[in-house]
């Protein structure tokens, strides 16, 4: 069986290659030929992507989350999962950092970045907003055809990559776990003290 930091750090890759399809489409190398049909496509990957997120973290979080949830294995509906995992652990939500500019043997300061990346809230609208597009319209309804996703594709791309590119979650213990998501190739994550990061 995989640690949970391995179990992590295959989500996290597997979230990467989704978002990397949707450039794919996006850049017109990859289709159906269809636009309708290649939006659902789109956003049934930002769906995966989420969900596949939400199971990282859980990895990050698992013996807290199972102590308060036997049947945790069965577990699925994304918001339901983030409400549980805020329950025990209220910083469990990945933070984006920069590179760092100020480094040594044993220590490392890494600065927050500031904006422009995907938030919980924004996490919990995509994730909803994509139902919209993925199910099939009722012919009889009265709501407008167009559906509000907030964000551009690309937005929604880029919002992704800046919180996850390179990121820091916190442990319920006080430990953090360091992560970097290359553009190919496996993705690492360290665990490191989390003083700088509260």
């Amino acid at each position: 069986m995989p640690t949970d930091i391995e179990i992590y750090c295959r989500n996290m890759a597997v979230v990467r290659d989704r978002i990397n399809k949707v450039q794919t489409m996006m850049a017109g190398q990859m289709g159906t030929g269809d636009k309708d049909m290649d939006a659902e496509l789109i956003f049934l990957q930002f769906r995966k992507v989420i969900e596949g997120i939400v199971y990282a973290l859980l990895s990050a979080n698992r013996a807290a989350y199972a102590a308060r949830n036997a049947k945790f294995e069965s577990h699925w509906k994304a918001k339901g999962m983030l409400d549980e995992m805020e329950a025990v652990n209220p910083d469990f939500f990945p933070i984006p950092v920069l590179e760092p500019l100020v480094q040594s043997p044993d220590f490392k300061h890494f600065e927050r970045v500031p904006d422009g990346f995907l938030t919980r809230d924004d996490m919990v609208f995509l994730y909803d907003g994509s139902s919209g597009v993925l199910h099939t319209r009722n012919p009889y309804s009265s709501k407008p055809q167009t559906i509000n996703v907030r964000y551009t594709i690309q937005e929604w791309v880029s919002r992704f990559q800046k919180l996850l590119t390179l990121h820091v979650v916190m442990l319920v213990n006080g430990d953090a776990w360091l992560t970097t998501i290359p553009g190919t190739g496996p993705v690492h994550s360290y665990v490191c003290a989390a003083v700088p990061f509260r």
